[in-house]
């Protein structure tokens, strides 16, 4: 398995909120799995291919070696002070980018859980995989 028992417990937390039913579990947390990112129809189209997206994951690549991967609420600090580090890029834009890097969606889980529960080397991976794309 890719995760530890208390990984994918920490999965099931994170995504749980709005499922309804048990069976929708699995497209829930498709995005935790694997080294790539399936994007959602038009994302990849309206926030990974443009410019603005470019800037910021580039910037969030080299942040990524500084996250922290362990503590939320100083991963939570370290993400407000990214999005306030950009003048001209609307903060809604700078959290999709990394989002839709992450996990191919706009909508999810909180994103400070994705990244614990990614940790440092997908983090990465997927964020240098949606620079090139």
């Amino acid at each position: 398995s890719e995760y530890s028992k208390e990984k994918l417990q920490q999965i099931v937390a994170a995504v749980k909120e709005p499922l309804t039913k048990l069976d929708e579990i699995t497209e829930a947390v498709e995005y935790f799995f694997g080294n790539t990112v399936n994007f959602e129809p038009d994302v990849k189209k309206d926030v990974i291919d443009i410019p603005e997206t470019k800037i910021v994951l580039e910037d969030f690549l080299k942040l990524s070696d500084e996250l922290s991967y362990t503590d939320p609420e100083k991963l939570h600090d370290q993400l407000a002070l990214f999005r306030k580090s950009f003048e001209n890029i609307k903060p809604k834009q700078i959290m999709w980018a990394i989002r839709a890097a992450l996990t191919g969606r706009l909508k999810g889980a909180d994103i400070s859980a994705v990244i614990m529960i990614l940790g440092k080397d997908k983090v990465r991976l997927r964020v240098e995989q949606a620079i090139i794309n």
